[in-house]
């Protein structure tokens, strides 16, 4: 997750798909999130003794459609081609996420005590798939996904959680 001022997300996620033409496909996937403060929070809690509420995600699913206006091909140096689409996701689901409370000093939870909220999701985003054979494709994504902060009272299209997620992985085409 690239735009937390005081944590870092980082999420490992799986997704399965299937296409009905070349152009539209739907895809079910999930994630699980770790989070960690970074440096910059640890130092404003330690010596400003500034402790902003954070809300972290911990695990979100659901599903999206895909759609792929864009098929291209690139003849590398070495003569070989190099084949890839761009497509456009839009989807949503469910998140599971808290808010810490004094989030950069060190909070102290005991096990068990944590509340986690799951709440509605949406998802929009873009990205490229680059086809290292027949069945294989390296994949970048980047989206926008907004999520109902676990506050009570907080709503997802006023007060939603924004978070721009990059990710990198290999796909499998049967």
């Amino acid at each position: 997750v690239m735009n937390q001022s005081f944590h870092n997300s980082y999420i490992a996620m799986g997704a399965l798909g299937f296409h009905f033409s070349e152009s539209f496909g739907l895809h079910a996937e999930g994630g699980y999130a770790y989070n960690d403060n970074k440096d910059e929070c640890d130092l404003l809690g330690k010596d400003f003794n500034i402790n902003p509420l954070i809300n972290e995600i911990q695990t979100f699913y659901g599903a999206h459609l895909s759609y792929t206006p864009i098929y291209g091909k690139y003849q590398l140096g070495t003569g070989d081609v190099l084949y890839f689409d761009w497509f456009f996701t839009a989807g949503g689901g469910l998140a599971a996420n808290r808010v810490r409370q004094g989030g950069c000093g060190g909070e102290k939870i005991e096990p068990g005590t944590e509340v986690w909220a799951t709440n509605p999701q949406f998802n929009v985003g873009t990205g490229q798939r680059y086809f290292l054979g027949k069945n294989t494709a390296l994949i970048w994504n980047a989206r926008l996904l907004v999520f109902q902060p676990a506050e009570k009272g907080k709503s997802l299209f006023g007060d939603g959680i924004q978070n721009v997620i990059l990710s990198l992985g290999i796909g499998y085409f049967l």
